[in-house]
């Protein structure tokens, strides 16, 4: 039992030192299919979480979907398939908790050129609405019901 805990250990200090390979992101190769030439700009809607969201009850916290959230909307620019730029907006979502993620989120969307948030404990409901609506402005452009960005 001591030499399982043991080898653990060492691995785990090893890591430590020379990083996990998961963690290294990974460039994407290919822009998005099916995105039209040019400068596409489209706002899509997601719900988030604000403090209104907790149930009447004092006793508990937070703990299902079944109250509506605050309103996000995310911008997003593609240039020829590429993600060039991602404007979060959520004025009710509630700072402490948003923050970490409203604040990542635009650099993670145009790094893998996807619609891809890392979760982070106690914003979840926010990362949700970033990708709900981010995926519903790529949808718009993708659609053709964006707006034409002229250079």
């Amino acid at each position: 039992m001591i030499k399982c805990f043991l080898i653990i250990g060492i691995f785990l200090f090893a890591m430590g030192f020379t990083g996990c390979p998961i963690d290294e992101p990974v460039p994407p190769v290919f822009a998005i299919p099916g995105a039209p030439e040019g400068t596409w700009r489209a706002t899509g809607q997601g719900d988030g979480f604000a403090s209104s969201d907790y149930p009447e009850n004092p006793w508990f916290w937070y703990y299902g979907n079944d109250y509506p959230g605050a309103p996000i909307s995310v911008t997003l620019t593609i240039e020829d398939g590429w993600i060039v730029g991602v404007d979060i907006a959520g004025p009710d979502e509630t700072f402490g908790f948003a923050a970490p993620v409203m604040n990542s989120a635009p650099a993670q969307i145009m790094e893998r050129n996807a619609i891809i948030v890392d979760h982070v404990s106690g914003s979840t409901r926010t990362a949700d609405g970033i990708i709900e609506a981010g995926e519903a402005a790529l949808a718009a452009i993708l659609a053709g019901y964006g707006v034409e960005v002229a250079d």
